[in-house]
């Protein structure tokens, strides 16, 4: 499991441009963070990833 105290690090931590994840989704930086917190804490297991992984997936195809 990968936990994430600050928002800043969470969005350091994805491989792609915050704004255009933001943009993908439609949603503000704060609502992504919390489809993942719990406790004030985001916490990401493999499923979590897995799921991510794949929007980051194709966040980037339609930005080609």
């Amino acid at each position: 499991m990968i936990e994430f105290y600050r928002q800043k690090d969470f969005y350091n931590w994805l491989p792609i441009n915050k704004d255009k994840l933001l943009e993908y989704c439609g949603v503000t930086q704060e609502e992504f963070y919390e489809r993942y917190m719990i406790d004030s804490i985001v916490q990401l297991d493999s499923e979590d990833i897995r799921d991510l992984m794949e929007i980051l997936i194709e966040v980037n195809k339609d930005n080609k």
